[in-house]
């Protein structure tokens, strides 16, 4: 299954959460939109779920045209299957993917879609209560981003296996939900990190760094939600075109919080035009700064 997320509304946000009952989530008001990309098969005296790669490609592609943000993926597959990274080449939004659970490097596992690590996708491992690699997990200095918790995570299950739907599970798949309410929680607590670079930026920039992880993602850390909350990163990107020259994108990174020191960086592609008089704006901070 595919998880669809929207950030909580400003009003949702005020009335708090908890029913006293089950699992505290990460962003307790998100819209959650469960879509199904799954079926069961009998096989060996017993049921198998089974993932349906075309309705993979339909739920992104699904997603993209209803204009949902952020996107769980805690699935993996031994095969490629073009569709689905053209699906997610196209989605605009973040897409938060499993690592998978083979225990070894993703750069020599098949296990995708962790393994294509596109522009918009977050890669996440399973970490263990004492902030190691999960022996399951796959890991790679280049491939995944981040590891989380997913060894002893209360969950909800379907009542008739489990008592009172409530179930403790260990995967990849538990430790991807992590980031995406993470995300889910940025993108309502600040609607200008409404963009893919802004909330990698804000998640991936705010790791707890663990000795045990430093070879083991690229990040070399563990999530840390209450830091990216804290110390949010805001990405603009302009594209201007100017006579003779090809278009110039600014990317502009400004670091807001209190105290802190705004860093700016900027690259403005390959293009003759070297000079600019121009200047960024943050909505966020209300600070301005010349482009060049």
């Amino acid at each position: 299954m595919i998880l669809a997320m929207e950030p909580m509304s400003q009003e949702l946000r005020r009335q708090g959460g908890g029913n006293g009952a089950g699992v505290a989530g990460v962003s307790w008001f998100s819209t959650v939109v469960p879509l199904k990309v799954t079926y069961q098969e009998w096989e060996w005296f017993q049921w198998h779920t089974r993932y349906d790669a075309q309705a993979i490609a339909n739920a992104i592609a699904y997603a993209e045209g209803a204009r949902i943000p952020i996107l769980n993926a805690s699935f993996e597959s031994s095969q490629e299957y073009a569709p689905i990274k053209a699906q997610i080449e196209n989605y605009q939004g973040l897409f938060v993917c499993a690592a998978g659970n083979g225990g070894g490097d993703l750069s020599n596992t098949s296990a995708w879609p962790a393994k294509w690590h596109l522009s918009n996708m977050i890669v996440v491992g399973a970490s263990d209560s004492n902030d190691s690699p999960a022996q399951f997990s796959n890991y790679s200095s280049s491939l995944v981003d981040v590891f989380a918790p997913g060894t002893g995570i209360v969950s909800c299950y379907p009542t008739a296996l489990a008592s009172g739907g409530v179930a403790t599970l260990a995967g990849t798949s538990q430790a991807t939900p992590f980031v995406s309410g993470t995300a889910a929680l940025l993108a309502s607590q600040y609607p200008s990190l409404m963009n893919v670079p802004s909330l990698r930026a804000s998640i991936l920039g705010n790791v707890s760094s663990v000795s045990s992880l430093s070879s083991k993602c690229a990040t070399g850390g563990r999530l840390n939600a209450n830091w990216a909350i804290s110390n949010p990163y805001h990405i603009h990107v302009y594209d201007r075109g100017y006579q003779y020259s090809t278009p110039v994108k600014h990317l502009v990174l400004c670091k807001c919080g209190a105290g802190t020191l705004e860093t700016h960086v900027w690259d403005f592609g390959n293009t003759w035009w070297s000079g600019s008089y121009e200047y960024g704006y943050c909505a966020f901070c209300h600070h301005s700064f010349p482009l060049n």
